[in-house]
């Protein structure tokens, strides 16, 4: 019994093994293509991090104090009045939590490409993810920055106010919250909806999908409830980040590298001939071409397990 599992476990690594050295190159191609755009991606959550901290020094230079219903904030939510203040105050934000949640699952399906078959390679998922954040990164920073709002946390009240007391402060201090008026619209809502995005687009277990979704909606509610913003910077990040990408996907359809896995050389039927898939996943039918035999994409990723199976049924 322990030996067949060792035999098992042993063929599962060398079949990956081998997957690794005919996948990684492909991604290698994709990345040495995108990179630019990925890097570009990169900076612009450097600059999202540095204007969020002017935001901060700006509220407090101007005294653009919070919280909500404090002596400087007028604004009245609905969504906060609805919500009451349940989840006010918690240690860690619940709207933190969801987001994590729902990153963590996005990750795990983008690297997946590296070690399992797959028909898009990991490259061209980040390449469109972090070329998109330059888009809405930028659209978020100039919503907040020109328009300074009181915020509605607790930690913005003029008491507790603590924001970077100079230039150098801005551009050293890393954080994702804790800051005050950086309000439309959500960053939290920003990159989890990046994130399920990018699994409408790439992923085929409508599982996934619906739980990313579910996990948004629910993002959205902790959100205002936990009073971490207000309800329109919720509600305009919800319509304003699946636009951008809707925009982009409209012009820019295919991924910018190969989606092509060779597969092993063996002497089976096929004759060891590379799997081509199409560039855009987006596509409902998709050609994968195996030698002289064509077969839909509806079974691509189906078939290249089976083709990982026989080669390791082989060796």
């Amino acid at each position: 019994m322990a030996a067949a599992g060792s035999t098992t476990l042993r063929l599962f690594f060398k079949g990956r093994w081998k997957y690794i050295k005919e996948a990684w190159p492909v991604e290698l191609a994709v990345l040495k293509k995108g990179w630019p755009y990925m890097v570009g991606g990169l900076i612009s959550l450097l600059i999202h991090n540095w204007v969020h901290n002017m935001a901060y020094y700006y509220a407090g230079k101007y005294h653009v104090y919070g919280p909500y219903k404090g002596p400087n904030n007028p604004i009245h939510d609905f969504g906060f009045e609805w919500f009451g203040t349940a989840f006010v105050g918690w240690s860690m934000p619940p709207g933190d939590i969801v987001l994590y949640i729902t990153l963590i699952i996005g990750i795990t399906f983008a690297v997946r490409p590296l070690f399992f078959a797959f028909p898009t390679r990991t490259m061209n998922i980040l390449w469109r993810v972090l070329t998109m954040s330059i888009f809405t990164v930028t659209g978020r920073c100039i919503s907040f920055i020109f328009t300074l709002l009181p915020s509605s946390a607790e930690h913005c009240s003029e008491e507790d106010f603590d924001p970077p007391k100079n230039w150098g402060a801005i551009f050293t201090h890393l954080s994702v919250s804790g800051g005050c008026s950086d309000l439309i619209y959500s960053g939290h809502m920003m990159y989890a909806l990046l994130c399920t995005c990018a699994l409408f687009r790439y992923a085929q277990n409508w599982y996934i999908k619906i739980i990313s979704l579910l996990l948004n909606i629910l993002q959205g509610f902790v959100i205002v409830a936990s009073r971490a913003h207000y309800s329109v910077d919720v509600i305009v990040a919800a319509y304003t980040i699946p636009a951008f990408w809707c925009t982009f996907a409209y012009f820019v359809p295919e991924d910018i590298g190969p989606n092509t896995v060779p597969l092993p050389k063996t002497s089976g039927d096929l004759g060891g001939a590379p799997a081509v898939l199409s560039d855009s996943p987006a596509e409902n039918a998709i050609d994968l071409e195996l030698g002289p035999i064509g077969v839909t994409a509806s079974s691509s990723s189906s078939v290249l397990q089976d083709r990982e199976q026989e080669v390791n049924g082989r060796a």
